[in-house]
């Protein structure tokens, strides 16, 4: 699914990039990210002033703080790798279980630095590479203009996809896989970063925005609830097929392993490390020293190591030849 996600994006002109895994406090809350408080969605590092990233957002918005850019550079079009941590604060429920709402995962993500009349048309943009990519995986989906009160602080409009999972609820819903955000100039102000147009000598805010290409969480449930199978087994889409080099997935035998027989290499009659005696019977050959091998070559008992001798710290031995069997004679009285 990443590689997936990251071909497409390169096809459309992005640049990728794999963003650390942290970020200082004053780049968070210039993206409007809250490092504190008990609402907070942010995982702090204890004695550093660093926090654990939610998304490549944040990384790659800071990369461009305290910039002023070139009108001819804009748009950026960047692609970000990232894990993301997230404490999920007061997100427990039954629909939140699994795979749906975790504390990391891995993401890509789009993000798009613009001039001021520019940013609808990337905001529209962004959602129609959310939805091919969503077309491609063959998922049932929505999109949902998110109204204005339930808008975070950062958004000035926002655009969800909801793919449709048979599993979640009690007969199916639709859950959450991306999301895409118009922020204005909401974080630029905040981390200084601008723009001067040719012949101008003003400096005017850019407008930042970012969108889900895919979250390695949530894909995989709707990808293997909406493609699985009577049997079990679960078809691949066309799109992921050249990486996963199949078909399918097929389902899961539980006896499996065990009928399946142990490669042991080219058979071989397997031999005792000592040799048997004619009874059938098997002696363990002595393992401390060389006089213990000595004495069993020549038919005599072994002498018992007491505390102190060199093969041993003390007490009894945890092994004896075979010649050291209570009342049963010496190797050389046994039969053969």
């Amino acid at each position: 699914l990443q590689r997936y996600a990251l071909d497409f994006l390169l096809a459309e002109g992005f640049t990728p990039f794999l963003t650390p895994d942290m970020a200082r406090p004053e780049i968070l809350d210039g993206l409007g990210f809250n490092p504190r408080g008990e609402e907070t969605q942010v995982y702090s590092i204890a004695n550093e002033n660093l926090c654990l990233v939610g998304t490549a957002e944040i990384t790659l918005g800071g990369l461009y703080a305290d910039q002023i850019l070139d009108e001819d550079q804009l748009p950026l079009k960047l692609a970000g790798v990232s894990h993301c941590f997230r404490t999920e604060a007061g997100a427990a429920g039954r629909e939140s279980k699994g795979l749906y709402r975790v504390h990391q995962f891995t993401k890509v993500e789009m993000f798009a630095i613009t001039r001021p009349e520019d940013s609808e048309a990337m905001h529209e943009y962004l959602l129609a590479q959310e939805e091919k990519i969503m077309q491609g995986l063959e998922v049932p989906y929505r999109v949902v203009d998110i109204a204005g009160g339930d808008l975070g602080a950062p958004a000035y409009r926002k655009y969800d996809i909801e793919a449709w999972m048979p599993g979640r609820g009690e007969g199916g819903s639709y859950g959450e896989v991306t999301s895409a955000s118009n922020c204005t100039d909401y974080q630029s102000r905040r981390l200084r970063t601008r723009f001067r147009r040719k012949g101008s000598k003003k400096n005017e805010l850019v407008h930042m925005l970012n969108g889900t290409a895919v979250a390695l969480s949530r894909a995989p449930i709707a990808l293997l609830e909406n493609h699985q199978r009577a049997d079990g087994s679960v078809a691949i889409p066309e799109a992921l097929k050249p990486y996963m080099g199949r078909d399918a997935i097929g389902p899961r035998c539980r006896n499996s392993a065990a009928a399946r027989p142990r490669n042991r290499g080219p058979h071989r009659p397997r031999q005792d490390r000592a040799d048997p005696s004619a009874d059938g019977r098997r002696h363990r050959s002595p393992s401390r020293g060389e006089g213990a091998r000595d004495h069993h070559r020549a038919g005599l008992r072994a002498p018992r190591p007491g505390r102190g001798s060199p093969g041993r710290r003390g007490g009894r031995p945890r092994s004896r030849g075979p010649g050291a069997d209570h009342g049963r004679g010496s190797h050389r009285d046994r039969p053969g």
